[in-house]
């Protein structure tokens, strides 16, 4: 068998001669029936071919490409779908919203009022007794994990860390009990400002935070970065309010500086909060702040009786307190 391309055509000469084929489907085999009959080139007869059987060919249809976009899944979807499944407490309602800012106004307009009163007599005595500024500037954490500026009157030394490292044994103490010392052993603190601390006086200037919405008067009090790398996953919910001034725990373990009251105090604020909590904590804080007041006060009356009746014995306790501040 073999081609000839003489006439620009390919075609089949004898004895094999070439038939084109019509092909029709007919049940399961394709039939091959012959076209019209050849012409033998050299011979110019007709020569008839006999039809052929082929088997059908199962040939699969292809599926028509999917053209949809790939999926795709970033952090923050991941991210997002995990905040979706996760509990939502009341406090992060609309309604717990507004009504948390109605009382932030409620109280907060007389608290800076008297902010703006005793200012100038507070910033006195830190300056007077202490070197450094008057105000505190440092980044907490606040709602939703971002970090905040918060401000306060300084309480204390302007070498605080320092002097807490110079005891060892007092920074372990410290690091162990959730970063936490009490003012009365806590070497950083001045004389003024454990005053202020008692009083609360110290936390007035964050009334410029609660003005800005990046803290609220009730809430968890914001932790430093050092602090929340430490916390456990369940404490990291505390994140999902805004930070307080005052709190829970504030109102009701203030001489407790452990950190499981801390831990403990914080989630049951975040999982039970209500209006009536909140105004709880409000009267509660007062209550405490006037308490504090009234022992500083029958204290200093005690020490000044004390050095009528015991000069010696007041002075070496003097210069004992003098050392610790």
């Amino acid at each position: 068998m073999s081609l000839e391309t003489g006439t620009g055509q390919r075609h089949l000469r004898h004895p094999s001669p070439s038939v084109p084929l019509n092909r029709t489907h007919d049940g399961p085999r394709h039939h091959l029936h012959p076209g019209p009959p050849a012409i033998d080139r050299r011979v110019g007869s007709a020569v008839p071919v006999p039809a052929l059987d082929v088997p059908a060919l199962d040939v699969p249809e292809l599926a028509e490409p999917d053209r949809s976009p790939p999926m795709t899944a970033t952090v923050d979807d991941l991210t997002h779908d995990a905040a979706a499944q996760r509990p939502r407490y009341r406090i992060e309602s609309e309604w717990a919203e507004t009504a948390k800012r109605a009382i932030d106004l409620a109280f907060g307009l007389p608290l800076f009022a008297l902010m703006v009163l005793a200012f100038p007599w507070v910033a006195l005595a830190v300056k007077l007794t202490s070197r450094g500024p008057v105000l505190f500037r440092q980044v907490r954490i606040g709602r939703g994990g971002q970090p905040i500026v918060v401000y306060k009157f300084r309480s204390m030394h302007i070498d605080a860390e320092a002097r807490l490292r110079a005891d060892a044994a007092l920074h372990r103490r410290y690091v162990e009990n959730g970063f936490k010392l009490p003012s009365e052993i806590d070497p950083r603190i001045t004389a003024v400002g454990r005053v202020l601390r008692r009083t609360s006086l110290d936390e007035l200037p964050q009334l410029f935070n609660v003005v800005r919405r990046q803290m609220s008067l009730v809430g968890p009090r914001p932790a430093l970065p050092a602090e929340v790398a430490t916390f456990p996953a369940d404490l990291r919910s505390r994140e999902r309010v805004l930070p307080g001034i005052t709190g829970l725990w504030q109102a009701e373990a203030r001489d407790n500086p452990s950190f499981e009251a801390y831990r403990r105090l914080d989630l049951f604020y975040v999982e039970n909060w209500s209006m009536t909590l909140d105004l709880l904590i409000v009267l509660g804080t007062l209550e405490q702040i006037g308490l504090k007041l009234v022992h500083t006060i029958a204290r200093r009356r005690s020490a000044e009786a004390e050095i009528l009746v015991h000069p010696t014995l007041a002075t070496a306790q003097a210069a004992v307190i003098e050392a610790r501040s």
